[in-house]
C-alpha cells in the first residue's frame, strides 16, 4: 500500500489509519512543513485496505438541536477557563461517573499532544486553547478500549472527531458509552512554525521558555494574545496570533474541510460566542462566554446536569454563526511564497515580512495584478 493510495481526499492527520492497521505498518511523520503524515512500511503491510477503508468512512451529520450561551457558575474554574468553561462542566460529568476524558495538552516542549485522563488533576491540564495541531499518537486505540465499559469524552478538533468514529466503525466497537466535542476550528498551523518561534524567543531572551499561555483573560478575550514566560517575566507574542489568522502556515486539508459545516458529527459542539455583548448583552462577561451546541439525544440527556454547572441562556444558532461553521478558511494569497521563503531563508527574515510588515506582501501582490491586468 502506498501512502498515497490510503487517501481519498487530502490528509488531515488524525491517526485512524495508523490506529486500524493490524501490522503497524504505518508510522505518522512530519514533513517538511511540521505537519504529520502516514508513511507505510511496505515490508510489514499485508494490502488489507483496512487503511483506506477507514479513511474513507463517511460520518453522519446532525445540525443543532438547541443551542446556548454558557457560564460556569464556579468562579475559580470560570477565571481558569478559556472562555466559559463548558469542556469542564462536560468533562466533570464524565468523571464523575468514573468515566475518561480524552482532551489535548502540552508536553514538556510545550507542543500540544492528546492525552488521557481519570481525574479532575488530569483534565485540568487539557483546559486551554492549542493554537497547534495536537499529536493523537495511539489515542484512538485507547479509547477504543475504554469505550467498551465504561463512559468517555473525546474532544478535538471535527477531523480527529471525524477520525476517531471512522476507526471505531470500522474496528466494530460499540459507541454508546462514547461522547464527542468537537470545538469550533479556524485550522491548524504547523508545529514547525511553533517551535522556531519558541527558539526565536528563547535566543532573543537568552533563556528557556518556563511557561505559555496561549489566551490569557487579562483585560478580557475580545483580542487574544499568547505569553511567554521566561525566568517569571510575560512576554506577549502577537506573532504567532498574526501569523495564525492571516492562513499562511495552516494545514493544506484545512482549506477544503469537509466539517467546517452548520451540520456536525459530534455530540457538542463548543467554542466562544462571539458577539454576545451585542446580542445578548445582559450575559455579556468580558472575561470569555462559552457557545455550547447540542446535537443528538445523547448529548439532550446530559443538559440538566450541565445546568447544575453553568448559567445557560438558549439562543438562535442562527445569531451566533462563526465562519468556519459554514465554510473552511481561505489559504492567504501569499502562501506559497511564504512556504517557499520558510524553507530558504533564516526564521528572523520570516518574522519580519510575514508577522510585523505584511503591508510588504500587499504592495506586491498589488503590482502582481497591475501587471497582470497590463498585460
Amino acid at each position: 500500500m502506498n501512502e498515497k493510495d490510503i487517501c481519498e481526499k487530502k490528509c488531515c492527520g488524525c491517526t485512524a489509519c495508523m490506529c486500524v492497521c493490524p501490522c503497524s505498518a504505518i508510522s505518522m511523520k512530519e514533513d517538511e512543513k511540521g505537519f504529520l503524515y502516514p508513511r507505510v512500511d511496505n515490508s510489514l503491510c499485508i494490502d488489507c485496505g483496512l487503511c483506506k477503508k477507514t479513511c474513507s468512512q463517511k460520518n453522519e451529520y446532525s445540525t443543532a438541536e438547541t443551542s446556548f450561551i454558557a457560564k460556569h457558575k464556579d468562579e475559580k474554574i470560570y477565571l481558569n477557563s478559556q472562555s466559559g468553561g463548558a469542556f469542564t462542566a462536560l468533562s466533570d460529568i464524565i468523571l464523575q461517573s468514573g468515566g475518561t476524558v480524552y482532551g489535548a495538552s502540552l508536553d514538556g516542549n510545550f507542543e500540544p499532544v492528546h492525552t488521557r485522563a481519570a481525574c479532575t488533576e488530569e483534565r485540568d491540564a487539557m483546559r486551554g486553547s492549542k493554537y497547534v495541531q495536537s499529536r493523537m499518537e495511539d489515542i484512538y486505540i485507547k479509547v477504543g478500549e475504554d469505550v467498551k465499559d465504561k463512559k468517555v469524552l473525546f474532544s478535538g478538533t471535527p477531523c480527529q472527531v471525524g477520525g476517531l468514529l471512522k476507526y471505531l466503525k470500522v474496528k466494530g466497537i460499540d459507541r454508546k458509552n462514547l461522547y464527542t466535542v468537537d470545538i469550533i476550528c479556524h485550522g491548524v498551523p504547523s508545529v514547525r512554525l511553533w517551535r522556531d518561534l519558541m527558539a526565536y524567543y528563547e535566543k532573543k531572551e537568552k533563556s528557556r521558555i518556563e511557561r505559555v499561555v496561549f489566551r490569557d483573560k487579562t483585560g478580557g478575550v475580545a483580542r487574544p494574545c499568547h505569553y511567554f514566560f521566561v525566568k517569571k517575566k510575560r512576554i506577549s507574542d502577537e506573532l504567532h496570533r498574526k501569523l495564525f489568522y492571516s492562513n499562511l502556515a495552516l494545514r493544506e486539508s484545512c482549506f477544503s474541510c469537509d466539517y467546517a459545516q452548520m451540520g456536525r458529527i459530534s455530540d457538542f459542539t463548543i467554542g466562544d460566542a462571539w458577539g454576545v455583548e451585542d446580542k445578548n448583552p445582559e450575559f455579556y462577561d468580558k472575561r470569555g462566554v462559552s457557545l455550547l451546541i447540542f446535537h443528538t439525544e445523547k448529548a439532550r440527556i446530559l443538559k440538566h446536569q450541565i445546568e447544575d454547572a453553568m448559567w445557560m441562556e438558549s439562543i438562535d444558532i442562527e445569531n451566533y454563526k462563526q465562519g468556519n461553521m459554514q465554510h473552511p478558511s481561505s489559504p492567504h494569497r501569499n502562501v506559497e511564497e511564504f512556504w517557499k521563503d520558510y524553507h530558504s531563508k533564516p526564521f528572523p527574515f520570516i518574522i519580519e515580512k510575514y508577522a510585523r510588515n505584511n503591508i510588504f506582501l500587499n504592495i506586491r501582490y498589488i503590482l502582481r495584478r497591475i501587471r497582470g491586468a497590463v498585460k
